[in-house]
C-alpha cells in the first residue's frame, strides 16, 4: 500500500516527526477527525 511506503521512506528519514505525522495521519483515518485535542 501506498501508506506502508511512505511510512518506510519516512522512518528512514524523519524518524521522529514522521512518527508525529503518521499518528496523525491515523487518528484521521481511523476516527475520521483531526486530533486537535492532542496537539
Amino acid at each position: 500500500m501506498i501508506c506502508r511506503r511512505w511510512v518506510s521512506w519516512c522512518i528512514r528519514r524523519y524518524t521522529t516527526s514522521c512518527y508525529k505525522l503518521t499518528m496523525w495521519q491515523i487518528d484521521f483515518l481511523f476516527f475520521n477527525r483531526a486530533p486537535i485535542e492532542k496537539n
